[in-house]
């Protein structure tokens, strides 16, 4: 009855109270700076600049769309929740940025004619939970012009020993480092990778990988959230996460920028 109910306020209303909004959090908004910095070094230095084509793939609700719509970038989100990307186009008219909004299971809008050869592609907190990962990045590659720039953040194996350590399941924190792929505790898929891997896998896929940036090493570890943070501590923390050296084992995210084949 909940889940009608909450379906219904949707299609109907627009509304869920209870819908984590990526968009409107905080923290998330926070972390988005964090990705969007970094992403923008590199969109500079491989002179992709507006009206370039970037496309998000697992958009949400726009939090990552948004910011580089806003610098004038055609931007194309592809979601699987018709309510998220409804979110989303709110969030695009209210600080008037235009936004072309793809409804559909990723693997099968990729393989659409639904999509236009994209300058660059996002795809942020998404592929870690996809079991065929692999042809999922084939996909975005083949999406990409040649010598596009692929921006994928990769969960990392050292996030899933300490957590389950934490959680007191020794069992899936050994299974974290002998393998990077599995059900870890709730019993859901997960695939992660360390820096060596990650460097493997897109060899394999003929691309260059051009840098790894750590995405949240201080605040899961520390358990002090952005939004905890006044305005000139959030500041300090934002530029620790995008200067820092070290530690990047320890991020719950690693960011791989990667130019495709040419």
């Amino acid at each position: 009855m909940q889940r009608f109910k909450k379906k219904l306020l949707r299609a109907l209303f627009n509304h869920d109270p209870g819908y984590y909004d990526m968009c409107a959090d905080a923290n998330e908004q926070a972390f988005a700076e964090v990705y969007v910095h970094h992403i923008e070094q590199y969109l500079q230095s491989e002179n992709i600049k507006p009206p370039a084509k970037i496309l998000e793939a697992g958009c949400q609700a726009g939090r990552l769309l948004l910011p580089f719509a806003q610098q004038g970038y055609q931007m194309t989100g592809i979601d699987a929740s018709g309510f998220a990307l409804r979110k989303a186009k709110h969030h695009g008219k209210s600080v008037g940025c235009k936004l072309k909004l793809l409804r559909g299971d990723l693997f099968d809008v990729l393989k659409s004619n639904r999509v236009e050869l994209q300058d660059a592609l996002i795809c942020a907190e998404v592929i870690y939970m996809i079991q065929e990962y692999q042809e999922l990045l084939r996909l975005m590659i083949s999406t990409l012009k040649p010598g596009g720039l692929l921006c994928v953040s990769h969960r990392t194996p050292y996030f899933y020993w300490l957590n389950s350590l934490r959680q007191g399941d020794e069992a899936a924190a050994d299974r974290a480092l002998k393998t990077r792929e599995g059900a870890l505790p709730g019993g859901d898929y997960f695939n992660w990778q360390d820096e060596s891997d990650l460097q493997a896998l897109y060899s394999s896929l003929d691309c260059d990988v051009l840098g790894m940036h750590p995405i949240d090493r201080f605040s899961w570890l520390s358990g002090v959230a952005p939004a905890d943070m006044n305005a000139e501590q959030r500041e300090d923390w934002k530029n620790y996460e995008v200067t820092q050296e070290g530690m990047e084992r320890w991020a719950k995210y690693m960011l791989v920028i990667v130019r495709t084949p040419k």
